[in-house]
């Protein structure tokens, strides 16, 4: 039998900061130690996070828990404005026995994960195993969770699934990003999958800010669907008019502040080439690169403030924190972009439109 699967929760405070976080897991993962290696009879094959946002609270720190950079913080909180939010975080690690560590026909994993493989970057799983390994946790909120699931294989993938429906509050905030440890867990193409992946899509709830030549002009259908995202706050770092005073980031375009950001209205956006627009040329939400663009930092921030203090930030609220934060070398504009020129785009994330599984 092999430990195919690990667990971690990286749960949003709600008020307050300031306790330290309790974690749950097994073996070396639940103490904090940093293991990813396979012996005869024992493999570490996938690991899953939880960001759990707290609510109500403020001044803690939170502990990490996990193998490599994941547990170090050095991947989910890399970026803006999240590396400057931690404090809002709790983390909680659990770990899976799989029967197999590596992914392929006729292996057995714990969370049932499996490569849609060909040309595709797609990634599936048993969300209701993954979901009852959420409640491992006592007290966690399940529809408030982030569940990050840290496959071992280096295979470039990624996928990301949300729009559960809750049986009180209409659409949960919850998801689960699958992300391989693409290249390693030192490498910087892991570190990019997991901040798109489960920062930009699990928790900002962003939209995908590229396009392929073959695509043409989005269709209604998907128009129609990313404007209902829309209305619930989600998806607002792309827009469908190339009007810079209607689209969502129009106060941005105007503001002296951001003017040497290179933030504009550029169309292709959400895989299609025509009809749909980003913010910016490039991004994190397009090649993983250059961190997230300020569109997409005010979406992750003013996320972190409606479910962790249930307040609607201002535009200027969000302004002085992101000016008093945002450093471009922080934010990873000094990173190389040659780590994506030869690898393909992540899977688009996946809206489930069902009920969330108890």
């Amino acid at each position: 039998m092999s430990q195919g699967a690990k667990i971690t929760f990286l749960r949003l405070r709600r008020g307050r900061k300031g306790q330290k976080s309790l974690f749950c897991g097994f073996g070396e993962v639940a103490r904090g130690k940093n293991h990813f290696s396979a012996a005869s009879e024992v493999s570490q094959g996938a690991k899953i996070t939880f960001l759990w946002l707290r609510r109500g609270r403020e001044g803690q720190k939170s502990l990490f828990c996990g193998f490599g950079g994941v547990a170090r913080g050095k991947n989910l909180f890399s970026e803006g404005p999240l590396n400057s939010l931690r404090d809002y975080f709790d983390v909680y690690a659990v770990t899976a026995v799989s029967l197999n560590e590596e992914f392929g026909r006729g292996y057995e994993t714990a969370l049932g994960c499996a490569l849609e493989g060909g040309s595709s970057t797609g990634i599936s799983g048993d969300e209701e195993v993954v979901f009852s390994y959420v409640q491992c946790v006592e007290d966690v909120d399940e529809e408030d969770v982030l569940a990050v699931v840290i496959l071992n294989t280096p295979t470039y993938a990624g996928t990301t699934y949300y729009g559960y429906y809750s049986s009180s509050s209409g659409m949960a905030e919850c998801a689960i990003a699958y992300c391989p440890v693409v290249g390693g867990l030192d490498n910087e193409l892991f570190r990019q999958v997991l901040v798109h992946e489960a920062v930009g899509h699990g928790f900002g709830k962003l939209m995908d800010e590229y396009s392929y030549e073959s695509n043409g002009t989005i269709p209604a259908s998907e128009k129609a669907q990313i404007q209902y995202l829309q209305t619930l706050s989600w998806a607002r770092n792309v827009d469908f008019t190339p009007k810079e005073t209607e689209v969502f980031w129009a106060s941005f375009l105007t503001d002296e502040r951001y003017a040497s950001q290179g933030l504009g209205v550029f169309e292709g956006a959400c895989t299609y080439v025509s009809g749909a627009y980003r913010p910016s040329e490039e991004s994190m939400m397009n090649s993983n690169i250059l961190g997230f663009n300020a569109p997409s930092r005010q979406a992750i921030y003013d996320m972190v403030m409606r479910r962790a203090l249930g307040k609607e930030p201002t535009y200027e609220e969000f302004v002085e924190f992101d000016q008093r934060t945002f450093s471009s070398t922080v934010q990873g504009q000094e990173r190389s972009s040659s780590a994506v020129s030869s690898v393909g785009r992540l899977a688009l994330p996946r809206f489930v439109g069902r009920p969330l599984v108890p």
